[in-house]
Formats: C-alpha cells, sequence, structure tokens
C-alpha cells in the first residue's frame, strides 16, 4: 500500500493531475478547533489510537472494502490523518498494533445505531431543499472542487495546493506508511518499523 502510494505520487506528479484524499475529518469543526488549540499546548510526543466498529456497518464495509482492507483503513485512517494534520514536521517511527475478535454481541451487549448530522445534514431546509452545504462531509467535496477548478484555470500549482494543508497524496504519506505499519504489526505480531529517507518512505 505505501508503495503504491508512493508511485501514485509520482504518477500524478509526471502528468500535472491533481489527487485528494477524502479524509473529511479535516474539515470537522471539533477537529479543526482541537489543531488550532494543539499549537500551544507544546510538544506532541504520543498518539493512541481505539476504534470500534458495529456489526451491521462492518457488514456494509466489507461489501467494497475487499479482503486487503480492515476496519483501520477505512475507519482509523481518518484519526490517523488527524495526527499528520496537526504535526506535519513530525514523522512516525514505529507501530505496534494489537487487535480483538468478535463483537459486543458475543459478550451479551447489544449494539447503538448513531447518526451524525454534522457530517452530513440530510434532513431538508424549510422550503424541502437539500440543506446539507454545513456539514464536514459536503465541505471536503466542496474543498476537492474548488481545488481541482483552480488547478484547471492555472491559479494554483500541485505545490500550492500542497501548503494547504489539504489531504493530498503528499500530506497524507505518513497516515498510509502508519496503516500497512499496524497491518503487519497485526499479521506478524512484531513492532514494525517506519523509515524515510530522502523523501523516501519503507518499513522494516
Amino acid at each position: 500500500m505505501l508503495t503504491l502510494h508512493q508511485e501514485l505520487l509520482a504518477e500524478s506528479r509526471k502528468h500535472g493531475v491533481f489527487v485528494f484524499i477524502e479524509h473529511h475529518k479535516r474539515f470537522d469543526p471539533a477537529y479543526s478547533d482541537a489543531k488550532a488549540r494543539a499549537k500551544g499546548l507544546g510538544h506532541f510526543n504520543y498518539f493512541y489510537s481505539y476504534m470500534s466498529q458495529s456489526k451491521s456497518q462492518l457488514e456494509t464495509f466489507k461489501a467494497w472494502a475487499g479482503k486487503d482492507s480492515d476496519i483501520s483503513y477505512y475507519l482509523n485512517s481518518h484519526h490517523l490523518d488527524i495526527s499528520e494534520w496537526m504535526v506535519p514536521e513530525y514523522r512516525p517511527v514505529k507501530v505496534t498494533a494489537s487487535g480483538s475478535k468478535g463483537t459486543s454481541e458475543d459478550l451479551g451487549h447489544g449494539q447503538i445505531m448513531w447518526y451524525n448530522p454534522f457530517y452530513m445534514k440530510y434532513s431538508p431546509d424549510e422550503e424541502g431543499n437539500f440543506n446539507g452545504q454545513t456539514g464536514y462531509g459536503y465541505i471536503s467535496f466542496e474543498k476537492f472542487v474548488d481545488s481541482v477548478t483552480a488547478f484547471k484555470e492555472g491559479k494554483v500549482t500541485l505545490d500550492d495546493l500542497d501548503k494547504r494543508g489539504l489531504p493530498t497524496l503528499k500530506n497524507t504519506i505518513a497516515t498510509t506508511a502508519i496503516l500497512e505499519a499496524g497491518r503487519r504489526s497485526l499479521d506478524e505480531n512484531r513492532t514494525v518499523q517506519i523509515l524515510e529517507e530522502n523523501g523516501e518512505w519503507t518499513l522494516k
């Protein structure tokens, strides 16, 4: 996955194509506020991520995620991206992952279904029109469309778009490295190192 990410980045530069990763949590107001506040909290030195998923959603996602994907790739990736976005000058060095099997139902717990109106407001306005423009899911797509438009019109370069803090291929390499390292760590039951030298990322 990490190799493919870097190959895609090279091809996008070669052919002048803008690629935007749909890491929509960057546009969630709670996360945007957290990023702004984090600047005054000192050095960022530890990140822990825990994810769980309702059984019904696992069934939904496995239909398109494929056998090479897991909960980290389609859900935890957003939270890993937030850490990369908050401290882009930092580099991850190792990943040690742990996992569990089964569901809460196996332990006698029920399920709760949640709806997130901050991602996308599906209820119409007072006139019956679409009213989801303020949701961070909508804003993510809006940022992509605005960026593509500006790029095609020659108003910005790919480097300019990278500097805006958008989830571009260049700005999300560390997230991809952590995701693959986490998968390998689970599969091989070991810590996986992340190396970056002269812009080239590898796992060991």
